[in-house]
């Protein structure tokens, strides 16, 4: 996470209600989901693509 997103996370946690830092948390853990995703996405298409060089 860089210096300004540390920075607005910081603040939410220190001014937010309990039920809206849940909403944050939960929104970063989708986040969290849908990066590994990505990767692991783009791992099986880099893979694919090293198989069809290998021809």
């Amino acid at each position: 996470m860089d210096a300004y997103l540390d920075c607005l996370y910081q603040h939410i946690v220190e001014s937010l209600s309990h039920e809206q830092l849940k909403l944050v948390e939960e929104y970063w853990a989708a986040c969290d989901g849908k990066r590994y995703l990505e990767e692991k996405l783009l791992f099986q298409k880099a893979v694919a693509l090293g198989k069809w060089m290998a021809r």
